[in-house]
């Protein structure tokens, strides 16, 4: 069932049956001023933000079930774990737009991330934190021979720009050894 959210002095005081789950309070300090949100103890993403971010890339771009967000739960790095609120999987620059603007209106902090070969644990959500995969944005845009510019999205593998660069000489390999995945 989807968490039940009760905040003294709120309209809707769906309360969960048992005791009142506490909610702990996380301060972001950006520029100014200081951003405060509630995160749920479950660490989930709350059910307007899960709905609103469906409304743009549909219910099948939106992760939130435990099994599904342990796949985004690590990167390459194998001693870093942490299960994010939710996954989103934008599949356009659009999308992507709108998805950081329904969070941001929420207050709700995201980290993108690619194919998740990294080995910094940069790519991994926090507590109360959107995953957005960029892996559907997958287009090679254009490729300039001559200046030797290609421009992608960042959801396109190494490999495949290197195979479409090659019919004009070129090769792309900033790291061989993870080029199929990353």
């Amino acid at each position: 069932p989807a968490p039940s959210w009760w905040l003294p002095g709120s309209r809707a005081r769906q309360r969960p049956p048992g005791p009142r789950p506490g909610l702990v309070v996380s301060v972001l300090r950006r520029r100014r001023p200081l951003i405060c949100r509630l995160i749920p103890p479950n660490n989930a993403a709350p059910p307007q933000v899960l709905a609103a971010l469906a409304g743009i890339v549909g219910p099948r771009g939106v992760r939130s079930a435990p099994a599904e967000l342990d796949t985004y739960a690590a990167d390459g790095l194998p001693t870093r774990h942490s299960r994010p609120a939710a996954v989103v999987l934008p599949g356009s620059a659009d999308e992507v737009a709108r998805v950081v603007g329904v969070l941001a209106h929420h207050r709700v902090p995201f980290v993108p991330r690619g194919a998740g070969t990294g080995l910094s644990g940069g790519a991994v959500g926090h507590a109360g934190e959107v995953v957005i995969a960029l892996t559907r944005l997958n287009h090679i845009l254009s490729i300039d021979a001559s200046n030797r510019r290609a421009v992608v999205e960042p959801g396109v593998v190494n490999t495949r720009l290197s195979e479409a660069v090659a019919r004009h000489g070129l090769h792309y390999a900033p790291d061989p050894s993870s080029q199929t995945a990353c």
